[in-house]
């Protein structure tokens, strides 16, 4: 009988020669394999059906339900009992009636499950179903509850009929790690406005997104990184459609569209799906109001003086002899984020003239965020030029720094009456409003702000 020796130096180098060639392989020889441990099976534990306000109606809608257990589903793996159908029926239906069906799913097998992965195959039109479970591991001999919704809209037909059909799976623990898809994408800042990222455009950190199902069924957010990356991770059995939908940062626009529909399936990659954001063009708001001079910027905030509904002239004789309010303030108010220079021209009719106030004809502020006033000066922030015969002023405003968001910058003129509407006629009078009109040229852009105050008799004998 011939026999074979193998001696241990013999045995020392085929393990040496082994091992070596592991080590030559280590970086890149990967095995995958499923490795069947026990059996898979999953059974529906209890179920209740809970039914909604019902808005005064007599309760003739019924919510039944249909579980079923689909043996020996699976070819490659003829042991596991690991599909689940459950049928929700809404009989006899109308507008505003709802439902919320409970059930639980019951691990009976011998080894850990994953799951649900869920098929709808059809929602009936009419009808809202939300149901979005989250994935989850189960254990032998432990349940898990889940919860459907459903609603009836407003535009099914009273006494129709609904069915929906919801399929489940759930697989062994370690199936799980190859049957996921990712969906990812960029935000960032699209300088040109163009829609495409291109070389030297910055990554837009801090953007929330959100992802959708087919269903409408938010399934996962997230936050751009420092480089403008999102990533979601989802685990699926079947191809299924997805829409990703991105939130401006303030003071921000989409330069492409916000909503991306997206499909992926097991195991597979949706990348590239980019948003393009540019900075808001700063919006330039003027305005014009009238105001009694009762103000008060010494506190904070400061009181800007009382609104000015209406002008009395006090006849005598026909003619006007006063006027009351004796003087008030037209005040332009000017607001856009990165204002540096303005130009007015303010224009106004003969009723009245821009005279001195405290501090000269014009004065000019800054009102905070606050509600404080930082006053600005003649001669260093800004000049101007006052024309009683031609009704006009000029006001030319340098900042020392742009404007911020929720700052304005107020132009106070003083109006007394003038000498051509005193002693006049109130009957020979066609103009019985006072009318002002400016017209503003920022470096962010150009505006009209137009104010007209009615003008009413007092009659003094």
């Amino acid at each position: 009988m011939n026999r074979t020796v193998i001696s241990f130096s013999s045995i020392l180098l085929l393990l040496v020669v082994t091992a070596s060639a592991l080590a030559m392989w280590s970086d890149t020889l990967k095995i995958s394999a499923t490795v069947e441990t026990g059996e898979v099976d999953v059974e529906f534990g209890d179920y209740s059906c809970i039914e909604g306000d019902e808005y005064g109606k007599p309760w003739v809608a019924d919510c039944s339900v249909t579980l079923d257990e689909v043996e020996d589903e699976d070819p490659n793996n003829p042991t596991g009992n690991n599909d689940l159908d459950l049928i929700v029926t809404i009989s006899n239906a109308y507008p505003g009636y709802s439902c919320v069906v409970k059930f639980t799913v019951v691990n009976v097998g011998t080894i850990p499950v994953i799951g649900p992965f869920y098929e709808l195959p059809e929602i009936p039109d009419g009808l809202i179903v939300v149901f979005e479970p989250g994935l989850s591991q189960i254990d032998p001999g432990d349940e898990v509850e889940y919860t459907i919704y459903l609603e009836v809209l407003q535009v099914a037909e009273e006494g129709a009929t609904y069915e929906v059909q919801i399929h489940l799976r759930y697989i062994q623990w370690n199936e799980v790690e190859g049957m996921y898809a990712t969906i990812s994408g960029y935000v960032f800042n699209d300088v040109n406005e163009n829609g495409v990222w291109d070389a030297g455009e910055e990554p837009l950190p801090g953007v929330h997104i959100e992802l959708l199902d087919d269903l409408g069924n938010i399934v996962g957010t997230d936050t751009t990184r420092s480089d403008g990356y999102y990533e979601f991770r989802i685990y699926t059995l079947m191809w299924r459609h997805y829409t990703v939908v991105a939130t401006a940062l303030p003071g921000y626009y989409f330069t492409t569209p916000y909503v991306i529909l997206v499909s992926v399936g097991p195991g597979s990659s949706n990348t590239n799906n980019n948003f393009g954001l540019a900075m808001s063009p700063p919006k330039l708001t003027v305005s014009k109001e009238f105001r009694h001079t009762d103000t008060n910027f010494g506190v904070c905030p400061a009181y800007l003086g009382s609104p000015l509904d209406s002008i009395k002239v006090i006849l005598q004789g026909g003619k006007v002899q006063a006027v009351a309010p004796r003087t008030f303030f037209g005040i332009i108010w000017i607001s856009g984020s990165g204002i540096t220079q303005i130009e007015i021209t303010d224009t106004y009719d003969f009723h009245f003239d821009v005279v001195d106030g405290q501090d000269g004809k014009v004065r000019v502020y800054i009102l905070g965020t606050d509600g404080c006033v930082r006053t600005l000066k003649e001669g260093k922030n800004f000049t101007y030029t006052v024309d009683n015969e031609g009704n006009v002023v000029a006001v030319s405003i340098t900042l020392s720094q742009p404007l911020r968001q929720g700052e304005s910058v107020l132009v106070y003129l003083k109006f007394k009456p003038s000498d051509e509407l005193l002693g006049s006629k109130w009957d020979s009078l066609k103009d019985k409003s006072f009318d002002n009109e400016a017209y503003i040229t920022t470096n962010i852009g150009s505006g009209v702000a137009k104010a007209s105050i009615n003008i009413g008799t007092s009659t003094s004998e």
